[in-house]
């Protein structure tokens, strides 16, 4: 298994390295950097073939005392679990670092003889994306196996695990919450605009919960290992041993205090609504508001922006102003303005008129026009509004910024 690792990555990374610049035309840079190999070799390989090796070491680590058949002389030694195990996982987490870090020395080696630009803070940054959930992953492996009464068993559960994290399947089966879906962060990949800022935030709120759950499954996985045919343990002998008892609770609390800090993340910026929630939302505002479909309204004339950024808070402020004009033919009464439900409207002010209702929920301003507004008139729509990324979703795209 050591071998595959040490060959068979390497050799992909090798591969990522292009030796053309990544995209034709006059823009292009003249020779690919770190960033164009990585991003292939993290995003198309890593997590395939990672997790591919550690599902087939996992599985060999946990079981070769009974394919070798010493596990009856194994279980009654007074070595302890922590040893037992966390030599095993020692052992995966080594052949993770060998995986990433022969692969960087191999990519390094490719990009020199290609006389291609090295980022090595890119690498380190690489490094420990990779590593971290990785690692996850490995512990979720051996927890299971040292859970489990045997190889298929083992094997088994954990490619369900990692199928419903990596595949469609999750969510086709109603597990659509990141936190769902193991040891998954919103990372996206680098850009030469804003590198990883735009989701290292939520990057390492992320793999604190994975981590605290990886750190929960192990110390299950210590007090519960059945250490071959004869060490079998149960849940009354484990209540009497207070340092596994803090232990559980402590890993416990960890998880629970960082998947709700993620969950209040992700609900404050609106990152994430499952399907049925999507839906519903739709379907209510169809009913409040699909009578205003046939409704005239004005026409934007004109807009103007002034744009603040602010890339440390990871923030920008938009004052803007539009200019309305009614072609319709005949005058208009009221106006029914959206705000985008991801930006924090401060300001909407419309000239000669007077806002009747704002429904928060819809993003949804109604104006009464003050006098009516006549055909071909022009009004002025003023408003300021702020745009803020937490980093626990992908950066979404506005149409506000062009």
């Amino acid at each position: 298994s050591l071998r595959l690792t040490v060959v068979t990555g390497p050799s992909c990374a090798v591969g990522c390295v292009p030796s053309a610049p990544p995209w034709p035309g006059p823009l292009a840079p003249g020779l690919p950097g770190t960033a164009d190999a990585l991003n292939r070799f993290q995003w198309n390989i890593v997590p395939q073939l990672g997790m591919l090796i550690l599902l087939l070491v996992s599985s060999e680590l946990s079981w070769r005392d009974r394919d070798l058949d010493i596990s009856a002389i194994v279980a009654p030694t007074p070595v302890s679990n922590l040893a037992l195990l966390g030599s095993k996982w020692l052992s995966l987490v080594m052949i993770i670092i060998t995986l990433l870090g022969v692969s960087v020395v191999l990519a390094v080696a490719s990009q020199l003889l290609h006389s291609s630009p090295i980022d090595v803070r890119l690498y380190a940054m690489f490094f420990v994306h990779t590593v971290l959930p990785l690692v996850c992953v490995g512990t979720l492996c051996l927890a299971v196996n040292a859970l489990s009464p045997g190889r298929i068993t083992g094997i088994a559960i954990t490619v369900a695990v990692l199928a419903l994290a990596l595949t469609p399947l999750g969510s086709k089966l109603g597990l659509e919450h990141p936190l769902l879906q193991f040891a998954q962060t919103p990372l996206q990949p680098w850009s030469d605009l804003t590198g990883f800022a735009g989701t290292t935030i939520g990057f390492g709120g992320f793999m604190i919960f994975w981590l605290a759950v990886s750190a929960l499954l192990m110390t299950v996985a210590l007090g519960l290992f059945h250490r071959g045919l004869a060490g079998k343990r149960s849940l009354r002998r484990l209540a009497r041993q207070p340092a596994w008892i803090v232990a559980a609770a402590l890993t416990l609390v960890l998880a629970v205090v960082a998947g709700r800090h993620v969950e209040q993340q992700l609900r404050r910026s609106a990152y994430f609504l499952t399907s049925s929630e999507r839906a519903a939302w739709k379907a209510d505002y169809e009913r409040t508001y699909g009578h205003f479909k046939d409704t005239p309204s004005p026409s934007v004339e004109h807009a103007a922006y002034d744009v603040a950024f602010y890339p440390v808070e990871q923030r920008l402020d938009v004052a803007g102003a539009y200019t309305l004009t009614n072609r319709n033919p005949a005058p208009l009464g009221e106006v029914l303005v959206s705000a985008h439900m991801d930006a924090g409207t401060r300001g909407l002010e419309l000239e000669s008129a007077r806002l009747v209702e704002h429904d928060a929920a819809f993003g949804q301003y109604l104006f009464a026009l003050e006098p009516a507004m006549q055909p071909g008139e022009h009004r002025v729509l003023r408003f300021e509004t702020a745009l803020e990324h937490t980093g626990y979703g992908a950066p979404r795209t506005h149409a506000l910024i062009v």
